[in-house]
């Protein structure tokens, strides 16, 4: 898996800000056998990794016939927060908005905590991603786990036997930080 990073400067948002540019990268040191190696890695991955974990809320939003539908839905990650995993009931208008469009769209944003500061230090995480279903039973069985281990309250409904796991394969990161910077990670 790798990342590549862009970052879209001079871009104009809503209310007529402009996108600052921010290439901020850390230089590490990694050893491989011994043999130390100078990387440049994107501070901001791993802002938008840590803004991802420090969630578990996110709204899913699919479409179907040209019709958007926007839902709240509870997550959990893989370690790269590269895969989503979320449930709900096959009989939702949701759940067939998936299987007859694979392209979806996540929020994740920092509104909550950011209520007593000021609106502009708000920051929202567009995820651009494609559906699957889950094929491996054993797998599904362990998310099923981890779901209910960080959202005790899904239990009841994961009895039902009426729902179902599914995941979001990321392909995109973007960033909005404040009002005025906007930082994309492409996931190859």
């Amino acid at each position: 898996m790798a990342f590549s990073f862009s970052i879209i400067p001079g871009t104009c948002i809503p209310g007529g800000a402009n996108v600052e540019e921010d290439n901020s990268y850390q230089s590490i040191n990694k050893k491989a056998d011994g043999v130390s190696d100078k990387r440049k890695v994107p501070v901001m991955l791993e802002a938008i990794k840590t803004l991802i974990k420090s969630k578990d809320v996110c709204v899913l939003s699919t479409v179907s016939g040209g019709d958007p539908h926007c839902s709240l839905m509870s997550y959990i990650t893989d370690d790269t927060c590269r895969e989503f995993y979320m449930i709900t009931l096959t009989g939702t208008k949701k759940y067939r908005n998936l299987e007859g469009n694979s392209a979806v769209s996540l929020l994740i944003d920092t509104r909550e905590e950011d209520i007593d500061r000021s609106r502009k230090d708000i920051r929202a995480l567009t995820v651009s991603g494609v559906f699957h279903k889950l094929e491996d039973p054993s797998e599904e069985k362990r998310i099923l786990k981890q779901l209910i281990e960080t959202h005790p309250h899904l239990k009841e409904f994961t009895e039902s036997g009426k729902a179902k796991i599914f995941a979001i394969r990321a392909k995109a990161f973007q960033l909005l930080d404040g009002v005025t910077r906007s930082h994309f990670e492409e996931v190859d």
